[in-house]
């Protein structure tokens, strides 16, 4: 490190506090800074730390931000090769340019091979990425770093955990995630693994208390209300209603829209009452800044469920329509479909959504959504189904769910008739 001991030291404590998503991540890299201000990396980590982005920040907070990265880079010129490398891979990573990222760790990764803070980058480059084969090298490059690094790389076995969730590969997630958690206690991503395993095997009741028991542990954890997010989808899985509810309602915050709305249509696909949705004026507001709502196709996705929950089938055919300009496939080929069939489902016309959605099921990666929130797709086509007087295909379509989860009430509130 192009700095003293003690800047050294700092440095490593706000690494690590990065890699394990750990509370005061963002405070423990700004002391490195106070330390010694010249740091250029030290400068690039505070400015791309992980934090909730929900809808997207203002843009005030987006220049402020670019700004630090720019001077990020002038102090780092005279910066070692790693530090300068790694100043390059956290701005690419902090301004979302994925595929750039991607080409630039070709490099880094060749000459650091194993570099703990990569694989932090790796983690959510796996979920925004739309290109298959981007995708696929993205995961092979994780298999690539971990099989590199030491046993006991607890940074690197994280990120292959959550690779082997999102592939489905529940067990040798788990594993992994254990093995984490045997090494650093506090690690909340090897935590988030095992929370994403317990929705793919149905854990239900059993994963809600196994949340409730980390946060009571480690109530510092800085993504907590995305973990009652997760704890609202096990106990509506389990076909507690009112728990799920109640979720939904007190911990997520006003700002938390996109999770907020991905229960509340899942809630609404089920029969049951919407938790605290946002209002139909709110929604209105989100899709009037066309920039911002159609930044990423994950975002415009969460976005379409926040009007689908609202009802107003009118926005979420301008939502389709403005998809439809967009030359990226995640937008015509994925977005707009998905907000039509939305729409179509408010108006009564199932049959006409079922067969929007039934082409678009195999495409729904295109979103850059992880696994769960892949579901909603699924779930809304099952629902489609059923409403269409077609339940023996809604029911042979979550099979797979019936034939491997513990917990399948919420599927078979799909599968049933509204009341």
């Amino acid at each position: 490190m192009s700095t003293d001991a003690v800047g050294a030291e700092l440095w490593s404590t706000a690494a690590e506090a990065v890699l394990k998503d750990a509370p005061g991540a963002a405070e423990a890299a700004r002391r490195v800074l106070a330390h010694d201000p010249q740091l250029g990396v030290a400068r690039a980590l505070a400015a791309a730390v992980p934090h909730d982005r929900s809808l997207g920040h203002d843009h005030n907070h987006e220049i402020a931000r670019s700004a630090e990265l720019r001077r990020a880079f002038d102090d780092g010129r005279a910066a070692s090769g790693r530090e300068s490398s790694l100043i390059h891979v956290l701005h690419l990573h902090a301004l979302g340019r994925m595929a750039e990222m991607g080409d630039h760790l070709v490099v880094h990764t060749a000459l650091y091979p194993a570099d703990p803070l990569v694989s932090r980058m790796l983690y959510g480059r796996l979920l925004s990425l739309t290109n298959p084969e981007h995708r696929t090298w993205t995961a092979e490059l994780i298999e690539r770093q971990a099989a590199a690094a030491p046993a006991d790389s607890w940074p690197w076995l994280s990120a292959l955990a959550f690779l082997r969730a999102e592939q489905h590969r529940s067990d040798e997630a788990a594993d992994l995630a254990h093995r984490v958690l045997t090494i650093e206690p506090d690690s909340a991503f090897a935590a988030h693994v095992l929370m994403h395993v317990h929705h793919d095997t149905g854990a239900g009741r059993t994963g809600v208390a196994w949340i409730d028991d980390w946060l009571r542990r480690y109530p510092e954890t800085p993504r907590r209300r995305h973990y009652h997010w997760h704890a609202a989808l096990h106990a509506l899985a389990d076909g507690d209603i009112p728990e799920a509810r109640r979720r939904t309602a007190d911990n997520l915050a006003a700002t938390d829209i996109a999770a907020r709305s991905s229960v509340n249509w899942r809630l609404r696909l089920a029969g049951q009452t919407a938790a605290r949705p946002v209002s139909a004026e709110e929604a209105k507001a989100l899709l009037a800044d066309e920039r911002r709502a159609m930044s990423t196709a994950a975002n415009a996705f969460h976005i379409a469920l926040t009007l689908a929950v609202a009802g107003d089938a009118d926005s979420l055919d301008r939502l389709a329509q403005q998809a439809h300009k967009r030359p990226e496939a995640p937008y015509t080929t994925a977005l707009a479909p998905v907000a039509a069939a939305l729409s179509l489902l408010l108006r009564g016309r199932p049959q006409h959504a079922a067969d929007l959605l039934t082409d678009l099921r195999h495409q729904a990666w295109l979103l850059g959504l992880t696994s769960p929130e892949q579901e909603i797709i699924e779930d809304t086509l099952a629902r489609a189904l059923t409403a269409a007087d077609r339940p023996d295909e809604a029911a042979a379509l979550l099979h797979h769910r019936m034939d491997t989860r513990t917990t399948t009430a919420y599927e078979r509130m799909l599968c049933t008739a509204l009341t």
